[in-house]
């Protein structure tokens, strides 16, 4: 007998299949792994599309590059489900598969139960193709598969795909150890420098600051394409289980994409900067002055400060500082700052003669 469809009225399943790329941890080459995918398949002729799982909005930007189509947000944490659901349609819409990149490890949320990508693929009925680092291991590596995969039910660990390998017997022992668990390893890619991404702190050196960005994706599609059995990772795809409300559609890329969990159809206020951070505008800015009076104490002009430390006027002034500090920070000491070597003009001799004092940078 065919299973009771119990969606709500209205509700209809998305059309495309959908597989979510997870690793154990922050760092593995899930970005990576994904961006060659995307490029892969549209290299191939395929329609695919692209989720970031939770609220980053650096990836989006590379996976757009890399599938040529918009990329939207999936978080089960900030979104409704009728708000997830819609982000799911929206992307099936013209699309044969989904590719969805988790975030950080499979199981890391918001909190210890709320918001992981686990939540997503469980939502959703996709499986979940762990990306590993296998650089420092060889048989443990199966062991981590294994504990990812029995960790919690309801969410398919369908395949791995070992990433960093050093050599082709480091692959032999990764695949035989991980047979033992019946989960297929679907490819193993070499440690190669040119797969990796530029990052800083706290993400990626966004999309529009790549180098060239093109070369990278051309160069990861073609590398990883021929180390991944691509038609066994497609076969791996299911059907999305949540359906797609029709009446919530998702704004095109610029409009309000996410709707928080909280404060739902409230208006951000405008924020204002305070007393001390502002400048206050004077009754001449109708009449088409410049409408501005000079700062208050502590708050030298740029002209005045440039003349008498001989620095760029971008360093905060030591009593706003201070000022700020006393608010949000009551009894803290704060000292001086002083700007790095990138960030000040140095002083010349004749300085002290009275000259400007300046050279530039």
């Amino acid at each position: 007998m065919p299973a009771r469809d119990t969606r709500p009225a209205g509700v209809k399943p998305a059309a495309a299949r959908g597989l979510v790329i997870a690793a154990p941890a922050s760092g593995c080459g899930k970005t990576t792994v994904t961006l060659a995918l995307l490029r892969h398949l549209r290299d191939a002729g395929a329609r695919a599309a692209s989720l970031k799982i939770g609220p980053d909005y650096i990836d989006p930007a590379f996976h757009a590059a890399a599938s040529g189509r918009a990329c939207l947000n999936l978080d089960p944490w900030a979104m409704r489900d009728s708000t997830a659901a819609a982000a799911v349609a929206t992307a099936s819409a013209g699309a044969d598969v989904i590719v969805a990149e988790g975030v950080m490890g499979l199981f890391d949320g918001a909190t210890s139960h709320e918001g992981s990508t686990a939540d997503a693929a469980a939502a959703t009925g996709w499986p979940v193709v762990l990306v590993v680092d296998a650089s420092a291991m060889a048989a443990s590596a199966a062991a981590v598969v294994r504990g990812f995969a029995d960790f919690r039910s309801g969410v398919d660990v369908a395949g791995v795909i070992y990433n960093r390998i050093g050599s082709g017997r480091h692959a032999e022992l990764l695949v035989e150890a991980t047979a033992e668990t019946g989960i297929p390893v679907l490819g193993c890619i070499r440690r190669d420098p040119s797969l990796a991404l530029p990052d800083r702190h706290l993400g990626l050196v966004q999309a529009a600051e790549h180098p060239d960005l093109e070369r990278f994706l051309r160069t990861a599609a073609k590398t990883i394409g021929a180390a991944i059995d691509m038609d066994a990772l497609m076969r791996l795809a299911r059907r999305t289980r949540t359906g797609a409300l029709a009446a919530t559609p998702i704004p095109a890329p610029g409009g309000r994409a996410v709707e928080a969990r909280h404060g739902l159809g409230t208006q951000a206020p405008r924020l204002q900067s305070g007393p001390d951070e502002r400048t206050a505008m004077t009754p001449d800015a109708a009449a088409g002055g410049d409408g501005r009076r000079p700062p208050g104490p502590g708050r030298r002009t740029a002209a005045a400060h440039g003349a008498e430390s001989g620095r760029i006027a971008s360093e905060p002034s030591a009593s706003g500082l201070q000022a700020a500090t006393a608010r949000h920070h009551p009894g803290t000491q704060v000292p001086r700052l002083q700007p790095g070597p990138d960030e000040r003009t140095a002083m010349t001799p004749d300085a002290a003669a009275g000259g400007d004092g300046r050279r530039p940078p």
